[in-house]
């Protein structure tokens, strides 16, 4: 687990401050993969286009978020599709030197 040490001091930082459901804590960074890559393998199966990315994206935080047991004020705020268009397009332009 020793790549995944970011995602468990994030969960750890929320489970800190109570924002989590007690499951989060045990099971947290196996959920939060399993959403990435279920995310990923759905995009490479569909073959979608940066709009669609970024909606399946912002989808996707919003799902995760609540299956850990943040509110879904916060986790509409996290998953807010602009911000995660924005985010699509800055990891793009890193990605191809742009």
């Amino acid at each position: 687990m020793l790549l995944n040490r970011g995602v468990i001091a994030d969960l750890g930082d929320v489970a800190a401050a109570h924002r989590l459901v007690a499951s989060a804590t045990r099971g947290g960074v196996l959920f939060w993969l399993g959403c990435c890559q279920a995310l990923m393998g759905g995009l490479i199966e569909k073959d979608a286009d940066a709009a669609e990315v970024a909606a399946m994206l912002s989808d996707m935080i919003a799902l995760g978020l609540g299956g850990l047991g943040i509110d879904a004020a916060n986790a509409a705020r996290f998953s807010d599709a602009a911000h995660a268009r924005r985010a699509l397009d800055r990891a793009i332009g890193i990605l191809t030197g742009q």
